[in-house]
């Protein structure tokens, strides 16, 4: 039981570790655009923005949004939260996810780390976009 226990808990932290390294590859100015009807996140809920998508609300990324978004992301487990996401920047898709950022697309046009590769891609977490 305590290994099940163990292997949660690294889960857990692998999908947080994957959207915090997510939010840091892409530039600012993107913008998150996230489905979490439930989302009970007071920090993230003051940065949140109505958008023209039925369902989804808007953050601006830049630095201060980010680690807000990061802070939350530790410290209130709002992963579980967010049914899909997406990350824009000037309209161009860069990054899908999806079930709390257990899995998610990243943008062909994105530099990825052998680290980032070898952690996410090979983890089968990430794949890379072969249209975007």
């Amino acid at each position: 039981m305590l290994i099940i226990k163990e292997l949660i808990c690294k889960l857990m932290i692998t999908e947080k570790t994957f959207f915090i390294e997510i939010l840091n590859l892409l530039p600012n100015n993107s913008v998150l655009y996230i489905q979490a009807p439930d989302l009970n996140s007071i920090k993230i809920s003051n940065i949140l923005k109505e958008t023209e998508f039925p369902y989804y609300q808007s953050i601006h990324l830049n630095d201060e949004n980010r680690m807000q978004i990061i802070d939350s992301v530790l410290t209130e487990d709002v992963l579980g939260y967010i049914h899909s996401a997406e990350i824009r920047f000037k309209s161009k898709l860069l990054f899908e996810g999806y079930d709390g950022m257990e899995f998610g697309t990243i943008s062909k046009e994105i530099v990825l780390s052998e680290k980032f590769k070898n952690s996410y891609i090979e983890g089968d977490m990430c794949t890379i976009s072969t249209e975007w």
